[in-house]
């Protein structure tokens, strides 16, 4: 079930893929009434029967950025840590306080030899942390978090031909968006600054604005059309799908006026089993309710292209397991397993009171024969040899448990070692990346080292943090360089090594002296 959440609705939409064509089976809007997400998502949960669904939303109003990058030379588990690198300087907020994750985009669509391409796709914490919250408060499961472009490239793939790439231009609350597909797949998009409403002009009077207006988004979407053609020269464009709102249908005469390729009136109902509703038999009508339609196409199986999800359990809220009712049921539950036990206990104490009498005659038979035996040992005379033994024996027992309690008191210094540090380093090696220098105490590392490729680098210091045995210590600085080719002669600075040098920091100061050798 796909639920946006907009300031003065909430929009529903479910799709089930029984047919040829997906059939659209739900489609709502419901006004809000005052008061949060949780609570308005509550109010609908049993009326719209929310909680048969797994449910699916997205970020809108530009809560999520989609930055395009050279994909990392890393492995696959470690990516996203990578692409946290790759955009931090991209972002308005401090990357640490992001959550990310990774659309790759294919790379047979691109000139021969080019690095290949990847989305991060980026949202602050804070309001991913919101929206799961709300959904957990509300009681409903859930499933994915996504975002807008994804979501139009969900529907943009229904108008596409095997093979062909599409453009859509769409509007929704925060501007005008322009993606590029190609068999499902993403490999661009562009936002273009511009209200819906604002292209709802008519009138003489309002002439000269809606020219200008046109002229603007025509001249964005020729710009991005001869881009894509320059990144992606094996993709042959089919056409320009737009979804236009209400009032803007003269839009789509302008721009099939205006740009080289064909330039078509998105309309749902040509790919899509819509009969269940007559409201959208209307194109224009159509584009309020693209945002919906395109999280609730989106399709998680195996086969299907990839889907991208900013939903993180741990964002939930932690049970508060000290609130007034959590403790009342403790308390309980303790008391009654308290008087369990003193129930039981008072039974196995009646049930062994008859033996009893007999096991302390016994015990006082058994006590006087140990009597016996003593008195017995203490007519021996004891042997010298053995006592001197047993003398130097204690001796040797004192020494060392004194050389243990010192040991245990810290006399001795770093009482663990370093064994589990370096066992550490030794896990996280890199083909490309190697240590020339370490320094390590309990408090603090720093690092010297080279690779081959400097994007390298932070994988290696991510891979590093997960390690048990260093946390607690963390860089401060990290420099790095190209040192010149070993044999280059004296004057000449222009020859450099294959390589880079890098030093780490640590966060209390401690560095690596560089080696002049």
């Amino acid at each position: 079930m796909a639920v946006v959440l907009r300031p003065q609705a909430l929009v529903f939409a479910h799709v089930v893929r029984d047919g040829a064509r997906p059939r659209l089976a739900l489609l709502d809007s419901v006004p809000r009434e005052s008061g949060t997400d949780d609570a308005a998502l509550g109010r609908l949960r049993r009326t719209m029967g929310l909680q048969r669904h797994r449910c699916t939303t997205l970020l809108a109003d530009g809560g999520c950025q989609l930055v395009q990058v050279n994909t990392p030379p890393v492995p696959a588990d470690e990516l996203k840590s990578a692409l946290r690198w790759a955009v931090k300087d991209s972002l308005e907020f401090p990357a640490d306080d992001a959550v990310i994750d990774a659309l790759q985009v294919p790379a047979d669509g691109a000139p021969a030899g080019r690095a290949p391409l990847a989305f991060a796709v980026v949202a602050r914490r804070e309001r991913v942390a919101e929206r799961v919250q709300a959904f957990q408060r509300a009681k409903l499961p859930l499933k994915a978090i996504d975002s807008t472009e994804t979501a139009q490239r969900n529907v943009a793939a229904l108008f596409e031909e095997p093979g062909r790439g599409l453009a859509m231009l769409a509007f929704h609350a925060n501007g005008g968006l322009l993606t590029f597909t190609r068999n499902g797949e993403l490999f661009a998009s562009r936002h273009i600054d511009i209200a819906p409403g604002s292209l709802a002009l008519s009138g003489d009077a309002d002439a000269a604005r809606r020219d200008a207006l046109f002229e603007r988004i025509g001249l964005e979407v020729q710009r991005s059309l001869d881009n894509f053609d320059r990144q992606f020269s094996q993709i042959a464009l089919q056409r320009v799908v737009v979804a236009a709102p209400v009032g803007a249908a003269a839009l789509v005469h302008y721009l099939a006026a205006n740009l080289y390729l064909p330039v078509e009136t998105a309309n749902l109902a040509t790919v899509m089993d819509t009969a269940a509703f007559p409201a959208l038999a209307e194109p224009t009508a159509q584009a309020q309710w693209l945002e919906a339609i395109g999280i609730a196409l989106r399709d998680d199986d195996a086969a299907a292209p990839q889907q991208i999800n900013l939903y993180e359990p741990s964002l939930r809220i932690a049970h508060d397991w000290l609130s007034t009712g959590s403790l009342a049921a403790a308390v309980g539950g303790a008391l009654l397993a308290v008087g369990i036990s003193a129930a039981w206990t008072h039974w196995q104490l009646r049930q062994v009171q008859g033996p009893a009498h007999e096991t302390a005659t016994a015990l006082q038979e058994q006590q006087a024969a140990i009597e016996q035996l003593a008195r017995q040992v203490d007519s021996l005379r004891p042997d010298p040899k053995l006592l001197a033994d047993v003398s130097s024996a204690q001796a040797t027992l004192e020494q060392r448990q004194a050389a243990l309690q010192m040991l245990r008191g810290g006399g001795l210094g770093h009482q663990e070692g370093h064994a589990a540090a370096l066992q550490a380093f030794a896990r996280q090696s890199i083909d490309g990346l190697w240590l020339t220098g370490l320094a390590l105490d309990r408090r603090d590392m720093a690092l010297r080292g080279r690779a081959l490729n400097p994007a390298l680098i932070p994988a290696y210091v991510g891979r590093l943090n997960q390690e048990p045995a260093l946390q607690g210590r963390s860089f401060r600085a990290l420099d790095i360089a190209r040192p010149l080719d070993a044999g280059t002669p004296a004057p000449d600075t222009t020859r450099r090594a294959a390589f880079v040098e890098f030093s780490l920091a640590g966060s209390n100061g401690t560095t690596v002296k560089e080696n002049k050798k």
